[in-house]
């Protein structure tokens, strides 16, 4: 799949509950495409001015693509979402972040699955009482259509995928 198709696949997926800037630049580091959702949710008791809870989620997605990409470039990848994971300070109603990273290129370096086993980043802010972080990392290889995920990225790993989509 060629990568400007690929993009518009995503882009159309996400959309409808994504912010989404493509291209974009942020800290000084260029992305076909960061998305951005935030929802927040709570109850009520009788109207809306007597609420009993509420909570925050927030998602991002950083899109990058790198031609010819070694497993050192993946993980300066990880390393860079994980410092900007670091200095997310939640509020009282922050309820979880999930910071997702997705790598494109047309070739995925030998051992990538494996590396990507070993790159986990989950942190829970004042003992889970104003939540909880984590970080997905996606690999997306458009020359044998493969993709590959860190342990917490499976739960997501359709959404990359394009075979039979």
């Amino acid at each position: 799949m060629e990568k400007k198709q690929y993009l518009e696949l995503i882009r159309k997926r996400l959309s409808a509950n994504f912010e989404i800037e493509a291209p974009a630049i942020d800290e000084g580091e260029e992305f076909l495409m960061i998305a951005r959702y935030h929802q927040i949710s709570g109850r009520l008791f009788l109207t809306k001015k007597d609420i009993i809870d509420k909570y925050e989620t927030f998602e991002t997605c950083y899109m990058k693509e790198i031609l010819q990409p070694t497993l050192s470039d993946i993980e300066a990848f990880f390393s860079w979402l994980t410092k900007k994971a670091e200095k997310i300070q939640p509020g009282k109603d922050h309820f979880y972040t999930d910071i997702t990273g997705i790598l494109v290129s047309d070739h995925m370096p030998d051992g990538t699955a494996g590396l990507l086993r070993g790159l986990n980043f989950q942190k829970s802010f004042l003992l889970f009482f104003r939540g909880y972080l984590k970080i997905r990392l996606i690999c997306v290889d458009l020359g044998d259509g493969n993709v590959y995920t860190n342990k917490l990225g499976k739960e997501i790993k359709r959404v990359y995928q394009w075979q039979n989509a």
